[in-house]
């Protein structure tokens, strides 16, 4: 391929062989000129419309790995002569891709549900299916085409938000890209390319916070109030779309990452009333309905502070709202408010029996009851009694006499103690 020395020179090449219906070499001239050593750190206002013919080639011929190395060359080359040509260009890029797929919309109705994963390569069979059949019919065609469209948008958002994720003064550019990608999956119904979107956008953020050092001039600082406002802004339009695609457990995820990045700086009101609007919704599809009515009475709170110009049937709305929200709070039967509504039956007393009061003949209740350590005394205590040997007697007349009463009925307690044999052996 011809070198040039002067890139306008190159740009004159590239019209003479666009004229002349041959795009792709007018493509690979272009990119020829800009990977140049000469050219490489080299910035004028020739380079830049270089780069735009450059990328507007690429969209039409659908070329995205020769975009991204373009991008990417360019991003270095103009970092520090004109990072605002920079801006321009991925400005550029993108609404060239986006007036793409609107064309591809106006031709054919299409069926967003049943078309491919744009992440997804195109599966092998298919690539065979296609290279023994002869010709692909109109409608195959038309559909391969509008994927194709659809796809290269889609990648075209990606690449962007990779380019410009770092660079401070490219901030706005890149939230702004990345609300459109937003727009993009809730319009076409994209429920797994958001999710890999919300992936992508979690990870660029993170990795902010792992540059250690000595930080460049042009490195996004993460702690700054101004990139936190920027990204609450992002994630609470990520938490409406999540909303709308029925994304529940994305939605939670996003929500836990607005309400840590509240705690770091002090939100817009507006931001805050939306927050509290779509967490209400988050609660009520998880059946916690006590804190979706307190969702609703903050929303409610922040709408009065910050809105000036609410009318009454708003205020009247939201305040039917949170009333409503609090009356659908269920009791919790396990609760101790509940328990203490309602009254606790008492359970019957039972009556247990002491060991004195069982059931037992009539000379034993008249015997005193006797302790294994005091069985002997409780012995002397019972022979004592009338009707068996008298105190002071002689004991050849405790022969003749009556039996005690302790060796007929023994109680309980001084029966391991005392036997009726033991108490007749002292009586002889």
């Amino acid at each position: 391929m011809a070198t040039f020395q002067k890139p306008e020179n190159a740009l004159k090449r590239a019209e003479e062989l666009i004229d002349v219906g041959k795009k792709q070499d007018a493509l690979d001239t272009l990119h020829a000129a800009i990977q140049h050593r000469k050219f490489r750190n080299m910035w004028t206002q020739t380079i830049e419309s270089i780069m735009l013919r450059h990328l507007e080639l690429c969209v039409e011929l659908k070329k995205m790995r020769t975009a991204r190395e373009g991008l990417y060359q360019y991003r270095a080359m103009c970092q520090a002569a004109n990072i605002g040509s920079l801006e321009i260009v991925v400005t550029r890029f993108r609404k060239v891709a986006e007036e793409k797929v609107q064309e591809a919309k106006k031709q054919k109705d299409l069926d967003m549900e049943k078309m491919a994963d744009f992440d997804e390569m195109e599966a092998p069979q298919t690539i065979l299916l296609r290279a023994i059949q002869a010709s692909d019919t109109r409608q195959q065609s038309q559909d391969r085409d509008v994927h194709m469209h659809f796809r290269f948008l889609w990648d075209t958002y990606k690449v962007v938000l990779d380019v410009l994720k770092s660079n401070v003064r490219l901030e706005e550019v890149y939230h702004e890209t990345a609300k459109c990608a937003f727009e993009f999956c809730r319009v076409n119904q994209r429920p797994q390319e958001f999710k890999r979107l919300c992936e992508n956008l979690r990870k660029n953020y993170l990795e902010l916070h792992k540059h250690t050092g000595k930080v460049p001039a042009h490195q996004v600082h993460p702690d700054h109030p101004d990139t936190i406002q920027r990204t609450l802004e992002t994630r609470c339009r990520q938490l409406q779309i999540a909303t709308e695609l029925d994304l529940w457990r994305e939605s939670y995820t996003t929500a836990t990452e607005i309400y840590e990045l509240m705690s770091k700086c002090r939100p817009k009101p507006h931001l805050r009333s939306m927050y509290y609007e779509y967490l209400g919704q988050i609660f009520w599809k998880s059946d916690n309905h006590l804190f979706h009515a307190f969702a609703c009475l903050k929303n409610l709170m922040f709408v009065r502070a910050a809105k000036q110009n609410a009318t009454p049937e708003e205020l009247a709305l939201l305040a039917s709202k949170a009333v409503l929200a609090t009356l659908c709070v269920p009791f919790q039967k396990n609760s101790d408010t509940m328990a203490t509504l309602e009254p606790t039956p008492r359970a019957p007393r039972r009556r247990t029996r002491s060991p004195r009061s069982t059931p037992s003949s009539s000379m034993r209740s008249r015997c005193p009851p006797a302790t294994p350590s005091a069985s002997s005394s409780s012995r002397r205590a019972c022979c004592s009694w009338p009707g068996s040997r008298a105190r002071g007697s002689s004991p050849s007349s405790s022969r003749t006499s009556r039996p005690c009463r302790c060796a007929r009925t023994p109680s309980p307690s001084s029966t391991r103690s005392a036997t009726p044999s033991t108490c007749s052996t002292a009586s002889s």
